[in-house]
Order: structure tokens, then C-alpha cells, then sequence
């Protein structure tokens, strides 16, 4: 990825991330009110006080998931991503005026502060653990009878930056 195409990318990761809350949040809504209510959806758990952690960890609750779950681990990684994404400014290794590869620092951890993060490699990572996580969430959606006909019926029909695929 050059820095020039940084823009779309980090489009894509956060449009996909809204994705996954909005799966999580009509599961929560499904559990707790037998219905996905998208009032509940948007007055509770769009408070800017319900932070993805905590509808994380109700998720975790009314699955009976624990913490190193391997869809309990993707989620926390999968936020950390995107908000590397969408709140740190990339730093240009080259000359700037050069469409080079971005990367970012790692301010979260100090005894990290001056590691740096291909965003390539972030993008990469977060759509390869992307559509598992959908899957996932997908099935549990299924399983308590929502269907959602707006959002790609089948993570399959995702091409490589996760967008639906459609077909006639």
C-alpha cells in the first residue's frame, strides 16, 4: 500500500468495523429484548458511554465465551487495528513528497513507543481475521432467528477488501 492509497484503505477497515458492531449490537439486542430494536440499538448501545469493549464483553457473557476464545481474542485485535486506523496519523519513512509505503508508531505500549507498524500489514491482517469474525457473528444471528437484509447474506460473497459481491 503507498501512502496514496492509505485514504480507501482506512475507509474500508472502518466501514468494516461498523460491520462487526452492528452484528454485536443486534445480537446484544436479539438476547436481551427477543428483537433486534434498532431505537435500543441506537439510544443505549450507540451512547457514547458504551464503548466496543464493553458490548465485547457482553457479547463474551451471553455466549458463555471466555477470554482467550479465538473470537473473543480476533474482536480485541481487530479493534486495535482500526483504531490505529482511524485515530493515528501515518509517518512517511521516505521523502514526502514520495508515494512511499506508510507505517505507524505504536503509542498504546511504551516499551514499544518506536516500533513500527506496516500499515500494509495491519490492513492485511485485519482482512484475513474479517470474515471469520463475520462468520461467526453471522451464525449467531442465524441461530437466534434475525436475518439482516442489508448486510452480505454470506461472508463468501466478500471480495478481497471485504466489500459484498454481487451477483445477478
Amino acid at each position: 500500500m503507498k501512502n496514496s492509497e492509505l485514504a480507501f484503505h482506512r475507509g474500508v477497515l472502518i466501514s468494516h468495523f461498523s460491520r462487526i458492531e452492528i452484528l454485536i449490537n443486534s445480537l446484544i439486542s436479539q438476547h436481551y429484548l427477543k428483537k433486534v430494536s434498532f431505537d435500543f440499538i441506537i439510544n443505549v448501545l450507540g451512547n457514547e458511554q458504551v464503548t466496543f469493549a464493553f458490548r465485547r464483553d457482553i457479547l463474551k457473557h451471553i455466549k458463555n465465551l471466555k477470554d482467550n476464545d479465538e473470537l473473543i481474542h480476533n474482536l480485541r485485535k481487530l479493534c486495535l487495528i482500526r483504531n490505529i486506523f482511524a485515530h493515528q496519523m501515518e509517518t512517511i519513512k521516505e521523502k514526502p513528497w514520495i508515494d512511499s509505503e506508510p507505517y505507524f508508531k505504536n503509542p498504546k505500549y511504551p516499551q514499544q513507543k518506536n516500533k513500527e507498524f506496516s500499515a500494509q500489514e495491519l490492513y492485511d491482517e485485519f482482512m484475513q481475521k474479517y470474515p471469520l469474525v463475520v462468520k461467526i457473528l453471522f451464525d449467531y444471528l442465524t441461530a437466534s432467528g434475525v436475518t439482516l437484509s442489508n448486510m452480505p447474506d454470506q461472508p463468501s460473497n466478500l471480495d478481497k477488501h471485504g466489500m459484498e459481491i454481487k451477483t445477478n
